[in-house]
């Protein structure tokens, strides 16, 4: 919650990588060193097969994005440690799944939104999808300004389409192209 709260507010923006403000970058650690993690992110993740069958795998709710953190929560409730292995190397094609833009920032959303209904308390998790949206239009709002559209933009207009999370948002953020943003108002 803290982490959301700092992200709604736009201190982990204000702060990047601090360890109080922006929980999520781990901070200023150079990932030189091996480090128990929250979360291990999907092109990281190695595993032992018998570790990922007993788990059960990926949640499939999930359409792209999310399904690693949710995975990595359900490791540690197992009694799992997921670290990060400064030897390991990979070679990640970075936007390879989707293009950078509103699109990927909603997709990205969906799966926070998934990852907090699925793990949270019905009211905790609302409050934070609620933090989630403030954060997207705290970001949008000075493009909004300006009259310019860009990222943020699309994910504040596209709220309604990412909020509710997987498996809804994968037909809603897919099949908008053409279509008009929904016209919201002040609501959120």
């Amino acid at each position: 919650m803290w982490s959301l709260a700092c992200y709604a507010s736009g201190l982990s923006t204000v702060f990047k990588r601090s360890r109080v403000f922006d929980p999520e970058s781990l901070g200023r650690w150079e990932r030189d060193t091996v480090r128990e993690v929250p979360i291990i992110t999907g092109c990281l993740l190695l595993t032992r097969r018998e570790t990922w069958d007993g788990l059960g795998g990926m949640d499939e709710r999930f359409f792209l994005y999310g399904e690693d953190a949710e995975f990595s929560g359900r490791a540690r409730e197992h009694g799992f440690r997921p670290v990060i292995v400064p030897e390991a190397t990979i070679i990640h094609a970075v936007g390879g799944s989707t293009e950078p833009g509103g699109r990927k920032m909603s997709l990205v959303l969906a799966g926070k939104a998934t990852v907090l209904r699925s793990q949270w308390s019905a009211a905790a998790a609302a409050i934070g999808i609620a933090l989630l949206q403030c954060g997207a239009g705290l970001r949008a709002a000075p493009y909004a300004l300006r009259g310019r559209q860009g990222t943020w933009t699309h994910a504040w207009t596209h709220r309604r389409d990412w909020r509710d999370g997987y498996p809804d948002a994968e037909s809603r953020l897919f099949t908008d192209v053409g279509r008009a943003p929904h016209a919201e108002g002040a609501r959120a």
